[in-house]
């Protein structure tokens, strides 16, 4: 067993980064036992590596307890899971810090208000508010969650189950159906028929594709255009436009972290950090491209538009970015003068 690194000991940035990426891993539940054989080395291959999981741990582990959520017993048995007080976690949260490029960061945040559904939502079968969340059984069993400012029609009959996604991101589980109607999910960038599965379908407007995400089973994918199917089995991810499909990709467990409650990006830069934010205010946050490139590893609790500011407000501290809110509605993250 390595030396033990002392808890008030700054941490590597590339330490932190790697403790935050195999939170997320293990908490998606997709894990394997090879995985965990190796979270194990790593665990246990030297003092910081312990240290960084303790501390990420420690906040990560009372999030998804108030979230319904229960780590693997992995998870526990090599966890402190003592509960920590608001100075005690604020002083964490400077120890983690973020460390200019490489560092992390991890909040607990409360549950905001809830605010009203998304314009073009209202005539849509089953929507979300922007922040918002829900989970639902439908008709046949079958399992939807919806993310935040998400739409979807629903078109079940005596001869199908068709979802049809008309914006935002979703997680459905399959269930058997008695009649043996397929089940059928729509995007305006083709069709995906599952095979008895749990699997995750994002429609992104910015950049007019979709991204299928899969977790169990597989899932078959029919671009508009034709061509196709393409097969997307469990663990893997695909990215596919009306034209065509990309290739298929290993599972980045944080494109699947908001179903735990939760935004997980792993070194990206702070332009699709705030991209993704957005999809959470409301309103409008836009990144000047003079700080675009600055990179971060995150993974935050954000339920609703009113925790989104405070996670801004904390950039000034890490980076060197200037938040201005010109309204109450638009908001830009620049340089700090």
């Amino acid at each position: 067993m390595a030396e033990a690194t002392p808890a008030s000991a700054p941490l590597p940035p590339a330490v932190i980064d790697s403790a935050i990426h195999w939170y997320v891993r293990l908490a998606s539940g997709l894990d394997t036992e090879a995985e965990r054989c190796a979270f194990s080395r790593w665990h246990d291959a030297d003092g910081t590596h312990a240290e960084a999981w303790r501390r990420v741990q420690s906040l990560g582990g009372k999030m998804t307890r108030s979230a319904g959520i229960v780590a693997p017993p992995l998870v526990h048995r090599v966890l402190d899971t003592a509960s920590l007080a608001s100075p005690a976690r604020r002083r964490l949260l400077k120890t983690l810090g973020w460390a200019g490029s490489g560092g992390a960061s991890l909040w607990l945040l409360r549950d905001p208000l809830a605010l009203p559904q998304h314009w073009d939502g209202l005539a849509a079968d089953l929507s979300t508010a922007v922040g918002e969340r829900r989970e639902l059984i439908l008709s046949d069993g079958s399992q939807l969650r919806l993310n935040t400012a998400s739409a979807v029609d629903l078109r079940f009959d005596a001869r199908q189950r068709l979802l049809i996604l008309r914006r935002g991101e979703i997680e459905i589980t399959t269930a058997k159906d008695a009649a043996a109607r397929p089940f059928t999910v729509e995007t305006a960038d083709g069709r995906l028929v599952p095979v008895g599965t749990r699997f995750g379908v994002r429609r992104d407007d910015a950049r007019r594709d979709t991204l299928l995400t899969v977790s169990e089973g597989a899932v078959d994918v029919w671009p508009v255009a034709g061509g196709g199917p393409v097969r997307v089995g469990a663990g893997r991810q695909l990215r596919f436009d009306r034209r065509s499909a990309g290739a298929v990709t290993l599972l980045d467990a944080g494109a699947i972290a908001w179903t735990l409650g939760l935004i997980s990006m792993r070194s990206i830069p702070l332009g699709e950090f705030i991209a993704e934010l957005d999809r959470y205010h409301r309103g409008r946050i836009r990144c000047d491209p003079a700080v675009a490139d600055l990179r971060l590893t995150a993974v935050h609790r954000l339920e609703g538009p009113e925790s989104v500011m405070p996670i801004l407000a904390s950039l000034e501290q890490a980076l060197p970015v200037r938040v201005s809110r010109l309204t109450r509605y638009w908001v830009m993250v620049g340089p700090r003068a």
